[in-house]
C-alpha cells in the first residue's frame, strides 16, 4: 500500500494515526508528471470538487497503475475516466464517469467562478448530457 503525505497530515486523531503507522503503508511524494496528468482528465471532466490531496493521490495511483481506495465520488469519477481501477469502503463505486459544466442559475449561461458576470446569479456545477 502506497499513500501520499497529504492523506497523512489529514489524520486527525492519535488512533487514526497509530491505525495507519501499524498498517505499513508507504508514504511518497506523488510526481510532477503524473499530477499534470491527472489535472488534464480533471479539466476535461469539469471537476471542481477535488483537492490537492485528491489530485495527488491519484497521481500516485495513477503512476503505480494500482487500485485507489475511496468511497468519494469526484476522485472515483476521475479515476475511472484515466482507468485506474477503484475499490470503494462503505459508499459503492459510481456507475458512470459523469462530465461536469458550470452553468449560471439565473440566465443559463456556461460561465466561471461562484457568480455570474452578466446576471449576478450563483453559478452552480450541472452534468453535461449526453
Amino acid at each position: 500500500m502506497i499513500t501520499v503525505p497529504e492523506v497523512v497530515e489529514e489524520l486527525k486523531d492519535q488512533r487514526s494515526r497509530t491505525n495507519f503507522e501499524l498498517s505499513g503503508c508507504r508514504v511518497e511524494e506523488a510526481r510532477e508528471e503524473y499530477i499534470r496528468e491527472v489535472i488534464k482528465f480533471i479539466k476535461d471532466l469539469g471537476e471542481t470538487e477535488l483537492s490537492r490531496t485528491d489530485i495527488n493521490l491519484l497521481a500516485k495511483a495513477l503512476e503505480h497503475k494500482g487500485i485507489l481506495v475511496s468511497d468519494d465520488y469526484s476522485i472515483q469519477n476521475v479515476a475511472t475516466s484515466i482507468g485506474i481501477e477503484i475499490s470503494p469502503i462503505i459508499r459503492g463505486k459510481i456507475k458512470e464517469v459523469i462530465r461536469w459544466e458550470r452553468k449560471c442559475s439565473g440566465c443559463g449561461r456556461k460561465v466561471e467562478g461562484e457568480v455570474c458576470p452578466y446576471c449576478g446569479s450563483e453559478v452552480r456545477r450541472k452534468k453535461v448530457k449526453g
